[in-house]
């Protein structure tokens, strides 16, 4: 289903992976590309409803369990990581 179903958040595991390719350039691609993927991810916590089986069955979206949480939350570990290894390299090269 995914984004067959209207469901815009789920391209957020292409921005990752997209932001994932990017790691050993030493740009801001990795940090802008996790910064998109957390903001179209987190999109979905505002969906109302989603397609639940593959006849287009709505069923409303009652509560968020630790998969979607652990999904956002490697995101922002990702960001985290690139935005670690961009002050420590900045600052090597101060001294």
């Amino acid at each position: 289903m995914g984004w067959a179903s209207g469901n815009g958040s789920w391209f957020a595991n292409i921005i990752l992976v997209a932001a994932w390719a990017t790691t050993q350039k030493k740009s801001l691609y990795p940090i802008i590309l996790s910064i998109m993927a957390f903001i179209v991810g987190f999109g979905f916590f505002f969906k109302g409803n989603i397609i639940s089986d593959s006849a287009g069955t709505k069923s409303n979206v009652t509560h968020y369990l630790i998969g979607y949480w652990t999904w956002l939350s490697s995101m922002v570990a990702y960001l985290l990581y690139h935005l670690y290894i961009m002050f420590k390299e900045k600052r090597m090269n101060e001294i």
